[in-house]
């Protein structure tokens, strides 16, 4: 069987001893990198994001 699973693995908060802070950044720097870092399409069509950035420059179309 072919695994063409595109999804990144899965993040536990207990990974990050329950600092929500720290698992909040590993899973932005996910997003980052798999919407705003690279161009990603879906069905042919771009995925593209809304600009909107919280107090943190951070995208806030992860939320």
């Amino acid at each position: 069987m072919i695994d063409n699973c595109w999804l990144p693995k899965l993040e536990y908060l207990n990974d990050y001893k329950g600092a929500w802070i720290n698992y909040e950044n590993a899973l932005y720097i996910i997003f980052k990198n798999d919407f705003i870092d690279s161009s990603p399409f879906f069905k042919n069509q771009k995925v593209s994001l809304r600009d909107h950035q919280d107090k943190d420059k951070k995208n806030l179309s992860i939320m």
